[in-house]
């Protein structure tokens, strides 16, 4: 039955079966009883021409290699690994496109947004070039093509050259998954581009736990839209609102602003609250910060079906305000609501005016929490800026009290209350129905990867198919789907049940023994190579290499670039003579403020490398050290030696 099975399952990998002759290329191979190890290449579902089998009598370690052609090769997106690490990385997130003290508090889903802007960003720089400017665009373009990071970490780059393969993270059990005393976010997680065909449908998601699910979930957060009033809350605040630019709570020197659309931004919001506040306000800029933390506490717990703050400003110029709100992690009114002219700003006022005497605001600060469903008032600008000050003061268990407890139970209408509740059932309904009709896997703790098998109806879709293909669905639900349809058109249901009966065995006899598939769309003309027993270790480049790389890839700047990493490593060195056997000068953070002058160069770590550093990953950090064997007198004259010959 085991060797049965084996051959199902490869036969569903492009048709190869361990029985049948011959070599690669999409064809068979002969396997010997005594062989332990066969690695198919290939594609779940397909036959492409590339698809190639290794057989060994021994595990032995092996590289390897697809390579596809560029125009029929399928675009390509993020793949998420969890509880995996690359060997060593690049470089991290440039500063321009994220700060690295936002890189250390972003959510996973700015991140991934951040590094999208930033490849983004270099596929314009690199659109509409000669192809003769290729070689030279090699030399100062590294070759990216993913990141790894976690919680408390920045975004590290991956390169084609020295990322891969990836390693186990999270104190790995020896059955691949991460040890269950870590949380989530204690775990690395890399994302690297691969053809769309090979990444499955769910990923899109900007948060996607060890567990493979969705972060809002993993939050207890409910899986349905919150039906939120959105009209009312455009009316009231106008038809856009105002967020800085540092991605919430950056302070952003000069502080400059985006304008976001209301409905949008208030989306899936069980609370919406008004702050009004100002700079020139010593007891605004004293409640401030404890509406921060408040909030922040929140946007933790509640990623979504939370709570969503606009600030509504009571300060008398635009640089005021500018100043206040630059400090802020919410959004605000608009302090004008265009080009500031006059109009304009009267516009605004006006706003202000009648939100401070709609909601009773007498004095500033006040704070107003609003059902996002009902637009009903939970808590009044005479008691909700006192509810926040005790819940902070209790700590995160006093704040989670209030806002889900006692603002999202007990104050919102009954009417509120009745649509989530029943919302909330029919999700559980469905998630019911979902596994009485089976789950995933096959019995034997074996995953089934569906994105990676084509189904009949999909393949009759895409016009690939050729010939049945054997049917996955399980007879009995085909039957009744086929007595089901039957009975709607109005046939007897005797009939109709012999009827169904009939079709699904006449199907099951007509089957074709194999599945005949098409070549698929990781292209016919690739190849597939595979290396046997490679190094381990990969050859790093020369240090002059290295020089002229970091010159290269800092563009005019890359003089002071070079100079930038050797003045810093020389530092490091200098301390370890100091102290050669203190371990606080051989091994560092690559996240620390000094190491980041390296880690934020491009090109920087392969320059250390180069020069005797080492780098590894550990579940807190990525590391760089100088090894004891390292002879440290010798990179000190290396770094002297690149150095008098830059400044001269």
């Amino acid at each position: 039955d085991d060797d049965a099975r084996v051959v199902e399952r490869l036969s569903r990998f492009g048709g190869c079966s361990p029985s049948s002759s011959g070599g690669g290329g999409g064809g068979g191979a002969d396997v010997d009883e005594e062989e332990e190890s066969v690695l198919f290449i290939g594609q779940a579902g397909y036959r492409p021409k590339w698809a190639t089998v290794k057989c060994a009598r021994s595990p032995m370690r092996l590289t390897v290699t697809v390579d596809l052609s560029e125009s029929d090769a399928p675009p390509l997106r993020l793949r998420t690994e969890s509880s995996a690490v690359p060997s060593v990385v690049s470089a991290r997130l440039p500063e321009r496109i994220m700060p690295l003290r936002a890189q250390m508090l972003a959510s996973s889903a700015q991140k991934r947004r951040a590094f999208q802007t930033f490849m983004n960003e270099r596929k314009d720089d690199t659109s509409g070039g000669d192809d003769d400017d290729d070689d030279d665009d090699d030399a100062t373009k590294e070759r990216y093509v993913g990141y790894t990071t976690k919680a408390e970490t920045p975004v590290y780059l991956v390169s084609s050259q020295s990322g891969f393969p990836l390693q186990r993270s999270g104190n790995d059990n020896g059955g691949g998954g991460a040890d269950r005393n870590n949380s989530k976010d204690d775990l690395w997680r890399t994302y690297h581009y691969l053809p769309d065909p090979l990444v499955p449908d769910d990923d899109d998601d900007d948060d996607v736990d060890v567990d493979g699910r969705n972060e809002e979930a993993s939050n207890n957060t409910p899986r349905y839209d919150v039906p939120v009033d959105t009209d009312f809350f455009v009316q009231l605040l106008g038809p856009n609102l105002w967020k800085t630019m540092g991605g919430g709570g950056e302070v952003v020197a000069p502080t400059t602003t985006t304008t976001v659309d209301t409905a949008a931004r208030i989306r899936n919001s069980r609370l919406v609250a008004l702050y009004f506040s100002a700079h020139w306000c010593p007891p605004c800029r004293r409640f401030t910060p404890v509406l921060s933390e408040f909030y922040e506490r929140t946007k933790e717990e509640m990623p979504a079906h939370g709570l969503e703050i606009v600030f509504v400003s009571s300060d008398r110029d635009r640089g005021s305000f500018d100043r206040y709100f630059g400090a802020m992690p919410w959004l605000a009114l608009p302090f004008d609501d265009g080009d500031g002219d006059d109009t304009d700003n009267n516009i605004s006022i006006r706003r202000r005016q009648s939100l401070s005497a709609r909601f009773g605001v007498r004095g500033i600060p006040a704070f107003v929490v609003l059902d996002a469903v009902s637009g009903h008032v939970v808590a009044a600008a005479d008691r909700a800026r006192a509810e926040v000050t005790r819940a902070c003061q209790g700590g995160d268990a006093a704040i989670d009290d209030l806002v889900t407890n006692e603002w999202m139970k007990r104050r919102v209408p009954t009417e509120t209350r009745s649509i989530l509740e029943s919302l909330a059932l029919s999700v559980e309904e469905e998630d019911s129905n979902n596994n009485n009709n089976g789950g995933d896997g096959d019995g034997d703790g074996h995953e089934e990867h569906s994105y990676l098998v084509r189904s009949t109806v999909e393949q009759a879709e895409e016009g690939t198919l050729t010939e049945p293909v054997r049917e996955q669905k399980d007879p009995s639900e085909r039957i009744k789907d086929i007595f089901g349809k039957l009975v709607g058109e109005g046939m007897d249901p005797n009939a109709a049940a012999a009827r169904a009966i009939q079709s699904v065995t006449q199907d099951q006899d007509d089957a074709p023994a194999e599945a005949v598939l098409e070549p698929g769309p990781l292209s016919e003309s690739g190849t597939a190579a595979v290396l046997e027993d490679p190094s381990s270790e990969r050859a790093g480049p020369s240090v002059d290499a290295a020089v002229k790389r970091v010159s290269a890839l800092g563009g005019d700047d890359g003089g002071a670039a070079v100079k930038t990493v050797l003045y810093t490593a020389k530092k490091y060195l200098q301390n370890i003579c100091k102290s050669p056997s203190a371990p606080k000068f051989r091994s560092f953070k690559m996240s620390n403020k000094v190491f980041d002058r390296i880690t934020g160069t491009p090109g920087g770590i392969d320059l250390l490398s180069s020069l005797g550093f080492a780098f590894y990953a550990t579940e807190a950090d990525f590391m760089a050290c100088v090894p004891l064997a390292a002879d440290v007198k010798a990179m000190q004259e290396s770094i002297d030696d690149i150095l008098k010959e830059i400044e001269n």
